[in-house]
């Protein structure tokens, strides 16, 4: 039974008298050791009522309530599903995401009783309609709570990165609040989270779940596209990581249940089409009226207008047809692209207007109008995809009775039955097969019998609301109740010049990590205040280097090694500022995954100027990272920050950083570099663990005039590490590509 989070305890976040009383229930029930019911009642405030401060709370009842699994079971408390998706249909025009995940959404709220949340993660191009409407809509029709994804845009990093680290920045926030949280595969929202509780950060009583559409890896191979942009490989990295971190992954065929099992190494995969449900047209939309040419049969392309849907396959097989004297209308039904850089529609209307046909266009609009128009019209709607399934539209063709026809991909010939093969579907890519199958379907006067689907949707429904409702909880317990696992020496090299007052609040950080087995080294790069810097170090209890000649950053901390104790090396800079629990969540994760060499970290950006004394300074914007993907890395630096710790004996195998005779940036990219080159595993911790200083006073490299001198140098070292480890011809070989290498900026 639900103790305390039935929906008659569904509260506005503003009647603070209820919040109270719950919150006193709460209490009481922790203290009485029913902790299944202290569970219920603080995921109501934490998760309805967005209370936050009660997460602790709720962290440690599920934590006593796994050491005492007496008192109470999983079924005491209400099941709550987190649905994280970037479209959702109603909110979000169409697509195969939002279609699939609103019909998820709704079977599972209407048909069961657990609280169901949706974070919306739309990016704007595709969000449509007001959002306090749609928030109303879904909270009225189906008792589900809509809530819209806080990004900083601000953040250092990818759209896609960004969006991610928002999420498990929601996700923290509420941590233990949700028993399951179902993500989609593109954009890779889940990255960080599942990271993050693979390294034991958070999460640890949530399963993590991809119902898997789709990806932009298979939509570029199949598209024939290549790879452009660092961003591109980022998001590539993302999604592919997050399928071989979560705890379970869906997808609707064995067409890609083996393709990413090849490609990714992905397995254990559950099939499960998706459901798709008849929906018509609701009170007051408006029928699609169209100029049609009455003595003409309609043929309707319905999706995006882009190469990967099979736009220009099907411009080819009218064109084939109007060489045979046959003629139809021709209607674009979906949502507008670019091609070759120009806005599709003018693309078509051009290539169409050629061969003497008018196209007509119908911009986002409903399904069920769709589908309406075709069979009001007794049209055919075409599907000529190059490698996308496009399974979502076919189901919805078959449920809707509509005819259609569509290429031969795999995954969607598993969701028709057989017997229908032969009249529904093409060869993949072949224009004159399309125009045949286009032509024999106007000419046999009779279609015959509309395609049937090989599943009983209804059947599929009650297993996936199975599927989704069953908890299984974890006997993990939160990583913050726990010690780090390891009591590893931990040596901080701080390398320094001319700023013992910032020295000072560095030292201040480092001293007051909640991680006690620490040796703190601070190498001097021959300041003029070489003294003060000494007596700031003597308060600390840091050991004092100093450098008789300037060497710069990367000597300095090659030196500070060989005068490390500990088995782990941190290296910090002098002006920035580290989170107390820096070093022991660095610790953690090694315990937990000791064939890493290399840990970063996200860093918290601020400026100098808007610090207030001692006081912890605002912090901008966070400054983000993607560990060991060479790919993007090895384009723009997105291995991890200055700040990071490695294996001692690893750094030294590696030869340590680059040595320079000026001030020249990218040491630590460079670092990276022959890290990946040497095969290290680089990892990042997804957390803000560090506050970064921008424009520090005294910084050698912004407080230069002569940066593209600097710059020049630095890619001339990257270079250099390349060559050293790839020899002359093959490093010389990652020169082009090496000058386009930008600085990261924050901006």
């Amino acid at each position: 039974m639900a103790l305390y989070g039935t929906k008659s305890l569904k509260m506005s976040k503003e009647d603070s008298q209820v919040t109270y009383s719950l919150a006193k229930f709460a209490n009481a029930e922790y203290r009485e050791g029913n902790y299944a019911g202290a569970i219920d009642a603080y995921r109501t405030l934490v998760v309805d009522h967005d209370r936050l401060h009660f997460s602790d709370n709720l962290k440690w009842s599920l934590r006593r309530w796994s050491e005492n699994k007496s008192a109470g079971t999983p079924a005491d408390w209400r099941t709550s599903l987190l649905f994280v998706t970037a479209g959702l249909k109603g909110p979000t025009a169409g697509g195969g995401i939002a279609t699939c995940f609103f019909n998820m959404i709704a079977a599972v709220a209407s048909e069961s009783d657990v609280q169901v949340t949706v974070l919306y993660a739309a990016h704007p191009y595709y969000s449509k309609g007001n959002f306090a409407h749609w928030e109303k809509t879904l909270r009225e029709e189906y008792g589900v709570k809509f809530v819209g994804l806080n990004t900083n845009l601000k953040d250092y990093g990818s759209v896609e990165m960004k969006r991610s680290y928002a999420i498990s920045r929601y996700l923290e926030q509420r941590d233990g609040g949700f028993d399951k949280v179902i993500f989609h595969d593109f954009g890779g929202l889940a990255f960080y989270s599942a990271l993050a509780k693979k390294q034991g950060l958070m999460l640890q009583n949530t399963e993590l779940v991809i119902s898997a559409h789709g990806n932009h890896e298979l939509s570029f191979f199949f598209g024939s596209k290549k790879v452009e942009t660092w961003s591109e490989s980022a998001v590539m990295y993302m999604e592919r990581t997050s399928l071989r971190l979560v705890d379970s992954v869906f997808t609707p065929s064995q067409y890609y249940a083996d393709w990413f099992k090849e490609k990714f190494g992905v397995s254990g995969i559950r099939v499960q089409p998706n459901i798709i449900s008849k929906t018509d047209p609701a009170t007051g939309d408006k029928p699609i009226s169209l100029p049609l040419d009455d003595k003409k049969d309609t043929v309707v392309f319905y999706g995006r207008f882009e190469r990967l849907k099979g736009i220009d396959v099907f411009v080819d097989a009218i064109e084939h047809l109007k060489r045979k004297g046959r003629q139809f209308n021709i209607v674009f039904a979906g949502n507008g692209t670019k091609i070759d850089g120009v806005d599709a529609k003018d693309y078509l209307v051009e290539r169409l207007g050629g061969l003497g046909v008018v196209p007509l266009f119908v911009f986002d609009t409903k399904p069920p109008l769709i589908f309406d128009f075709v069979r009001q019209v007794n049209g055919l709607c075409v599907f000529p995809t190059l490698g996308e399934t496009s399974s979502c539209v076919v189901v919805e063709s078959i449920l809707e009775s509509v005819d259609f026809v569509v290429s031969n991909i795999p995954g969607i010939k598993e969701l028709v039955q057989e017997e229908c093969h032969a009249r529904v579907f093409c060869k993949t890519g072949d224009h004159v097969d399309l125009a045949l199958r286009i032509e024999n379907h106007f000419s046999d006067g009779s279609p015959g019998e509309s395609a049937r689907l090989s599943f009983d949707m209804e059947s599929n429904r009650r297993e996936w609301i199975a599927l989704l409702t069953n908890v299984v909880p974890s006997e993990a317990s939160d990583v913050a109740f726990e010690d780090s696992g390891t009591d590893e020496m931990i040596s901080v090299v701080i390398p320094t010049a001319d700023r013992p007052e910032l020295l000072r609040q560095a030292l201040d950080t480092i001293a007051n990590q909640t991680y006690r087995n620490v040796e703190i080294i601070v190498v001097d790069d021959n300041s003029e205040q070489a003294g003060l810097n000494e007596q700031v170090c003597k308060e600390y209890g840091a050991k004092y280097l100093r450098l008789d000649e300037k060497k710069y950053k990367g000597a300095a901390c090659n030196y500070g090694v060989q005068h490390a104790k500990g088995s782990l090396i941190c290296f910090f800079d002098d002006d920035d500022l580290a989170e107390p629990g820096m070093l022991a969540t660095y610790a953690s994760v090694f315990a937990r995954q000791p064939e890493l060499d290399v840990i970063s970290c996200f860093a918290g950006v601020f400026e100098h100027a808007n610090q207030r004394g001692a006081h912890r300074p605002i912090v901008e914007y966070a400054s983000l990272a993607l560990g060991g993907n060479n790919e993007t890395n090895f384009a723009c630096n997105f291995f991890g920050k200055g700040t990071f710790i490695i294996r001692s004996n690893r750094f030294l195998a590696t030869g340590g950083y680059e040595v320079d005779f000026g001030a020249v940036p990218m040491v630590d990219y460079r670092f990276y570099i022959k890290a990946a080159l040497k095969g290290l595993k680089i990892a990042i911790v997804p957390k803000v663990l560090y506050l970064y200083r921008k424009n520090s006073p005294n910084s050698l490299f912004y407080s230069k005039t002569s940066q593209k001198r600097m710059m020049y140098l630095a890619k001339h070292g990257v270079q250099k590490v390349f060559i050293d480890h790839l020899g002359e011809e093959m490093g010389r070989a990652f020169v082009p590509h090496i000058w386009n290498i930008g600085q990261p900026k924050y901006e």
